[in-house]
């Protein structure tokens, strides 16, 4: 049984998962969530005509600054956005 710690470590690396998913999702993408046990990918998303996709591992361990506006986590998102949007653009 994990303690109280654990599980609400896990619970905010969950959630982040679910602020990425959503956050691309918002930019016009389709991010989905993978299960667990998925080789370090937590998300797969791809644009919009499904001709470009990359795989994402989240790494968030605190709740400090949710919603979240700067570090590592908009740096993802961003970045997966662009690797998205130049895909689309130069097909």
């Amino acid at each position: 049984m994990k303690s109280i710690a654990n599980l609400e470590s896990t619970l905010i690396g969950v959630a982040g998962e679910y602020y990425v998913a959503a956050e691309l999702t918002m930019r016009g993408h389709i991010a989905t969530i993978t299960l667990r046990n998925s080789g370090g990918i937590d998300i797969i998303a791809s644009n919009s005509d499904a001709s470009k996709s990359v795989s994402i591992q989240v790494k968030k361990h605190s709740l400090t600054g949710y919603p979240l506006k700067r570090g590592r986590i908009k740096q993802v998102i961003d970045h997966t956005d662009n690797a998205l949007i130049k895909s689309t653009k130069n097909s």
